[in-house]
């Protein structure tokens, strides 16, 4: 099981951070040490609300069929116990048109194949807006 959040403005701007912090519990035998890969991706911009939506519950039974605007954004490794947290900053690109975009951010524990994913809906306004 994980717990995720997401801090970032609303609206979000373009160059803004966004800090993504994980937080695992694992059932493992004690003294495991896993491997956690955390990766990050933004897609959008949706034309609407209902978009989006609609793009968050498709993307949850198979790969997101919209562009990935943070491109090859590399995942990242940490190893530790049962129940290691893991935090990341990024900045939103600088191109980024205004619209409103899903971030998705998911945890996977190599050892035991086991995948969390969670979706945060991002509004990103132009500079000055």
């Amino acid at each position: 099981m994980a717990q995720v959040a997401v801090i970032a403005p609303q609206p979000a701007h373009p160059g803004d951070n966004v800090t993504v912090i994980w937080k695992h519990h694992v059932s493992a035998p004690a003294g495991a040490r896993l491997v956690f890969v955390f990766h990050n991706s933004l897609y959008g911009p949706f034309p609407s609300r209902d978009a989006l939506q609609a793009a968050v519950e498709a993307s949850t039974i198979g790969p997101p069929t919209w562009r990935d605007v943070l491109g090859d954004v590399p995942a990242y490794k940490v190893t530790g116990g049962l129940s290691p947290s893991s935090e990341d900053i990024f900045d939103l690109p600088r191109q980024l048109v205004p619209g409103l975009y899903d971030l998705v951010v998911s945890a996977t524990i190599q050892d035991i194949n086991q995948t969390s994913r969670a979706d945060w809906p991002l509004i990103v306004a132009r500079v000055g807006g």
